[in-house]
């Protein structure tokens, strides 16, 4: 097929067959498209693999990943793939991570927190960084993880971006707003629902 239209409309129909295929002609039918050289084929299974995800599917996005490094391949990698992968690539993992992207791209900012909560205690430096340079990607990451932070840290980060809007959820969600009020009674929460303090 070398109408750009033609192939397009294969690969939908083949993608929409995918659910309702039997489990071989489907695995076929997904090594096809992980193999191919029409970019659309490769997204499209990324995005079922990524809902429909099974470890036998490790190996095939490991080669896949090798040969063409998608950057639509990223967010399957950060939520599937095992920490030892994630750490072996991790300099080219953060290849997509860019700063200057990082600004005005939040979701791709979102995935680079996911992957760094993936990987956290074997990268140390990177945190170290974040904290001083992004502190709300540094609390996501650390909600994210199941920990706390300091209650005076949280407070000082509350008062310097005071229009966040995911702060205050993000220290209920990390039971934090107790410990504030214990540390600091006279704190305020002109922007906190009542409901939130738990």
């Amino acid at each position: 097929l070398n109408s750009y239209f033609k192939k397009e409309s294969a690969s939908l129909i083949l993608n929409a067959l995918c659910p309702y295929i039997s489990e071989s002609n489907r695995n076929k039918l997904l090594c096809y498209f992980l193999k191919s050289n029409y970019r659309n084929n490769r997204k499209r299974a990324y995005i079922y693999i990524l809902d429909n995800w099974s470890p036998k599917y490790q190996k095939i996005i490991e080669r896949t990943w090798e040969t063409y490094g998608d950057d639509e391949i990223i967010n399957l990698l950060v939520a599937k793939m095992p920490k030892s992968f994630l750490l072996k690539n991790f300099k080219e993992i953060s290849s997509n991570f860019e700063e200057k992207d990082l600004e005005y791209d939040f979701r791709l900012k979102i995935l680079r927190n996911r992957f760094y909560a993936r990987i956290f205690d074997r990268i140390p430096s990177e945190l170290k960084k974040l904290k001083d340079e992004d502190p709300i990607s540094f609390i996501f990451i650390m909600k994210e993880r199941g920990n706390k932070i300091e209650p005076s840290w949280a407070i000082e980060i509350y008062k310097k971006f005071p229009r966040s809007r995911f702060l205050s959820r993000w220290y209920a969600e990390m039971g934090l707003w107790k410990d504030i009020l214990k540390k600091d009674q006279n704190f305020s929460f002109k922007n906190i629902l009542g409901k939130t303090i738990t």
